[in-house]
Order: structure tokens, then sequence, then C-alpha cells
């Protein structure tokens, strides 16, 4: 997500956001996989907005960029990769972004996924999952949408 100062004075120790919904492992297409971390120091990059916006079907098609350092078609993985795709599905909980050569893969989990708003880079879901076959571990990725989760993320950054 985006590092920001905290409004109160910040805590010792691991500071962790609870969504009050639980995010389930065996049921990825419920939603609820986001999280926020906090930074023990400052640092000097500028943060990116994040979508306050609703996410809606009239989005499909739109430009997105992935970011991760998951699996690549070779099966390796801790290089970081991006690809330019697009909006293929918007859902009452997720998002879905690529094609069956652009999308994210396992070990992605977490990164963002951008959009341009006003021209400006704009986190608009975070990398929650995708399916596989045999012979290939990534056929689709699926993203949380920010845009539903911002009562959960504003308290721990200064919002835009």
């Amino acid at each position: 997500m985006r590092c920001a100062p905290r409004r109160a004075p910040r805590p010792r120790g691991p500071v962790l956001g609870r969504l009050g919904r639980a995010f389930n492992q065996s049921r990825p297409g419920d939603g609820h996989d986001i999280a926020v971390a906090i930074l023990e120091e400052p640092v000097s990059i500028a943060p990116l907005p994040y979508n306050r916006t609703p996410m809606t079907g009239a989005m499909v098609g739109d430009p997105v960029r992935l970011i991760g350092f998951g699996l690549d078609e070779e099966w390796s993985s801790g290089v970081k990769r991006h690809v330019t795709t697009t909006v293929n599905t918007v859902t009452p909980l997720l998002a879905g972004f690529g094609d069956a050569t652009h999308h994210t893969c396992t070990g992605d989990s977490g990164g963002p996924a951008l959009m341009d708003v006003d021209g400006v880079p704009t986190i608009v879901g975070v990398t929650s999952y995708g399916g596989s076959v045999a012979g290939n571990p990534c056929t689709d990725g699926w993203h949380t949408r920010v845009d539903l989760y911002l009562d959960f993320i504003d308290p721990f950054v200064d919002a835009p």
C-alpha cells in the first residue's frame, strides 16, 4: 500500500490493522485480502495515491499496470517485473486484470495494480490470487479492489 506518516504518534513494535472481515485462504474469491504496512522509519520515496473512486464495469478495457516479483513462464521468481495490460472484470469484491499472457502469478501477491487517474499512477488493486492448471502456474490474476477498503486504509495513512 501507500507508505505515509501516521496521523497519531507511532507506537513501538509492529502495528497491525484489523479489517473486521477475515481473509479466507480456502475461499480467496470472497475478498478481503488487503493489508497496510507501517514502516518503523520514514523513507524518502514519495507515496503513490490509492483509488478513492468506485470501480465499475465501464473500466473494462482500460489500461492497468501490474508489478510483482512472482513466477514467470520459466518458473523463476525474485525479479521485479511489470506488465501493462487491461481491466477484464470488475466484481463486487475483486477486479480481474490481464489476459492469457499478461497477468500476475504465484509470488506476486500483495503487489500493486496501477491505473492512471488524472495522469497520476494510482493504486487500484492489490494482487490476491490466480488460477493455475497442470504445467502452467498462472492462468489469470485477481486483485482486491482498493476502493472498497478506504475505511480500513485511511486511518493508517494521510489520505489525499
